[in-house]
């Protein structure tokens, strides 16, 4: 066993003289001659040639979000769910980038901005989206799947958010939103099957303001509550994400719709979601 320790440790050795890797660190330390763990040797291949990488993280079945849209004014509906009307626990700024003929809300794309406190963000969304996805997207860093869920309505939906400076979204809100996505995200629209965006002709939308809170309700540990006021207009949902299998998304919407009940709180009889209300708002 020796034997074979030694010989590693000189091919490793040799190795590390080849002109395949950039770094000056060897295989073996000059000093002590140790050698580098498996997790090490697999590092460093994976960052000099990106043939060879670490095997990725399966990924994880989408799981689903269950929204309703509530009636009723959002300060008697929140103290009925015991919260706090003037303590969101959440506050941000939402704004939409789109045609003045909605183009790409048309197609299912939506293209957000959400700013909070020292934060900044853009989101491409599709809905519905395709079931094949290419693996570039798949791969990609803060790409989500998941099915969206209302009364009488699901469909699969995918998403790509990008961190920002505050910088960037000032210049996307003064005319240049297409330097405040990344090139993967401008790219999405033709991989997923959809035209291609004219950001030459895109005016922002909004601002939408959110305030959110979370609670407990019936048996779900957490409940998400949401409410948007964009033109005077306001529009209040509480959802719960939950999955990935079905019994558990039955389960856990029927405890949502349960918990509703139980407090008197009715749903809205206009189902449409938070984007459609801000875009489709009168102008």
């Amino acid at each position: 066993m020796k034997n074979f320790f030694n010989r590693f440790c000189a091919g490793a050795a040799l190795l590390a003289a080849l002109p395949l890797f950039t770094t000056t660190r060897s295989f073996c330390a000059e000093q002590d001659a140790a050698c580098l763990t498996f997790e090490e040797y697999r590092k460093q291949l994976a960052q000099t040639d990106p043939v060879i990488e670490p095997q990725k993280p399966e990924q994880p079945a989408p799981k689903t979000e269950f929204k309703v849209r509530l009636a009723g004014p959002a300060n008697v509906v929140l103290k009925k769910l015991g919260l706090d009307p003037a303590h969101p626990e959440k506050q941000r700024k939402i704004y939409f980038f789109d045609t003045p003929d909605r183009a790409c809300l048309g197609q299912g794309v939506v293209l957000r901005l959400s700013l909070s406190r020292n934060r900044a963000e853009t989101t491409v969304k599709f809905s519905p989206a395709p079931a094949a996805m290419p693996v570039e997207l798949l791969e990609a860093k803060d790409f989500k799947v998941e099915f969206d869920s209302a009364p009488g309505m699901k469909k699969l939906t995918t998403s790509l958010g990008l961190k920002i400076t505050e910088q960037s979204a000032a210049k996307a809100l003064s005319g240049d939103p297409a330097q405040a996505f990344s090139p993967l995200q401008r790219k999405m629209p033709a991989m997923l099957g959809r035209k291609k965006i004219p950001w030459n002709k895109l005016e922002p939308v909004g601002p939408a303001y959110s305030s959110t809170w979370k609670t407990g309700c019936a048996t779900l540990p957490e409940t998400t509550i949401e409410m948007w006021l964009y033109n005077e207009a306001q529009y209040f949902e509480i959802s719960v994400r939950t999955g990935p299998d079905p019994e558990t998304v039955k389960r856990d919407t029927a405890a949502l719709l349960q918990c509703l009940k139980a407090r008197d709180i009715r749903s809205a009889p206009d189902q449409t979601g938070k984007t459609s209300f801000v875009l489709h708002a009168r102008r």
